[in-house]
């Protein structure tokens, strides 16, 4: 693969990425969101009108080969053809795909079988299986022994290993043919409104470990909190950008600022509960604040019920998994409707003995 990725370096430089992309079962960055949505059924499909074979007689090949690419193989090697078809190329095949992750709406499905069939691109793409055994960081190693190859003269001052530009590179832009792999790290600059990949921890079993590591040097440390990693973009327009940690386009409508407008509560719409952290003791508690005043309640042990009153006058109660409970609750809804307006309540419904209450003392 090496030897393949410098070939098409030192002849049809242009295709390099394209290449990058198939080979990496991919067709665009994770954070543009194209996936070509092509199922197991809609491959079986394509290969019985393409070829005449019965979806049962398809199954049975696959079950003797183990490999859909090889079952198209196969029903290619069996069919007499008028004339030799054109040859495929990368930009062809990549280009194409790019059309079929794009189809959405009515008859989706059909249109991208129409698609696949007309240009014959039965590969295992599709199906997001190459089964080629080639892992992501496989393929960086690879891109970059490769550019070595094809810019074979050393710079005098490299100073970092080839394998790690290369792999900062990629996560910002290929630009790996754009003045040679010596000068990617002055080629490679940051660009709002596309990730990077982030400076990932690594995990210790101990504060020791730590500080054996650093010896004599000092080093600072920091709260690590339980939350969703979030790689903020402030672009020049002023929108904001927001991005995962697996570079996915976590940004949703209207930008981070706009949260509070199209992120809005409506009734009869069950709302995710906000819950508790178990602990083992109350000295847990208190360590955990330390000087800050804090105020407890009791929980009840019963069922938790998200109460919705409605503007229509109606109560919808909900329950931990946002199941309609409406039903199994008709003294709630009494007391919901003597007592309030328009509101939302988050409770916990518990029986009771009202003999055995503990009467308030004058």
């Amino acid at each position: 693969m090496c030897l393949g990725l410098f070939t098409v370096m030192d002849t049809t430089a242009d295709d390099v990425l394209q290449i990058v992309y198939l080979l990496a079962n991919r067709i665009a960055l994770a954070h543009e969101g194209l996936e070509l949505g092509i199922g197991e059924a809609l491959i079986i499909n394509l290969l019985a009108e393409a070829y005449g074979r019965t979806k049962v007689g398809l199954r049975k090949l696959y079950n003797q080969l183990g490999d859909w690419g090889l079952v198209a193989k196969a029903c290619r090697s069996s069919q007499s053809m008028m004339s030799k078809p054109n040859a495929l190329t990368v930009t062809k095949v990549f280009n194409i795909f790019h059309l079929i992750a794009k189809e959405s709406g009515k008859d989706s499905q059909e249109k991208k079988k129409k698609k696949t069939i007309s240009r014959g691109y039965l590969l295992l793409l599709p199906i997001a299986n190459l089964r080629i055994g080639l892992a992501e960081q496989t393929l960086l190693a690879t891109l970059g022994q490769a550019a070595v190859y094809a810019h074979s003269t050393p710079h005098p001052n490299i100073q970092s290993p080839l394998e790690e530009i290369v792999k900062q590179a990629y996560f910002v832009f290929p630009v790996l043919l754009s003045g040679g792999v010596w000068n990617l790290q002055k080629t490679c600059n940051f660009t709002l409104g596309v990730p990077v990949g982030p400076m990932l921890a690594k995990p210790t079993e101990a504060v020791l470990e730590i500080v054996r590591k650093f010896q004599d040097t000092e080093f600072t440390c920091e709260y690590k909190y339980d939350g969703e990693r979030a790689q903020i973009h402030y672009m020049d327009n002023g929108s904001v950008e927001i991005y995962s940690l697996n570079a996915e386009q976590n940004t949703g409508n209207g930008g981070v600022w706009n949260l509070q407008k199209t992120c809005n509560f409506t009734l009869g719409v069950p709302v995710g509960p906000m819950l508790a952290k178990p602990t083992e003791a109350v000295l847990e508690i208190v360590c955990k604040f330390q000087d800050t005043e804090f105020t407890c309640e009791y929980k009840y042990d019963g069922e938790r019920a998200q109460i919705h009153y409605m503007d229509n006058g109606s109560v919808e109660i909900y329950s931990l998994n946002a199941e309609q409970n409406t039903g199994k609750y008709p003294d709630i809804v009494f007391e919901v409707k003597s007592g309030l307006s328009e509101a939302d309540l988050e409770e916990r419904s518990a029986s009771i003995d009202p003999k055995k209450l503990i009467s308030k003392p004058e």
